[in-house]
């Protein structure tokens, strides 16, 4: 990620607190913009959602539901949402949502935005 191309943020972020194995009430929504003009020839913007521990500095396990999506725009902007996402274990973690760029020499990752704490209690 050498020089920023895009701008991700959290139009609807994950809930402060869960029931573990609960769904989120709402769809976890992420903007994408982008920074200038995209380097090279994008075809797609791919999004991932995974989990990380409470200081975000490392990956944890059981994060379910919709973990992958797309924003399909020739602006190379909009929204992309994740939906059914909930969380098994208890206790505190981190979304992380990364953003790659498919295009004709492959699949680049761009870009990640982390959410604030989520409890699971």
């Amino acid at each position: 990620m050498a020089t920023r191309e895009f701008s991700l943020s959290f139009e609807v972020a994950p809930p402060a607190s869960v029931r573990p194995s609960q769904p989120f009430t709402l769809p976890v929504t992420v903007l994408v913009r982008p920074i200038g003009t995209p380097s090279q020839s994008v075809h797609a913007l791919v999004l991932n959602a995974s989990l990380r521990n409470e200081a975000g500095t490392g990956a944890a396990t059981g994060l379910t539901g919709s973990l992958t999506t797309s924003v399909c725009d020739s602006a190379m902007s909009g929204s992309a949402k994740f939906t059914s996402l909930a969380i098994s274990t208890p206790g505190k973690y981190r979304l992380r949502v990364m953003l790659a760029t498919a295009s004709p020499n492959g699949i680049v990752t761009k870009e990640f935005v982390d959410s604030g704490i989520i409890t699971v209690a």
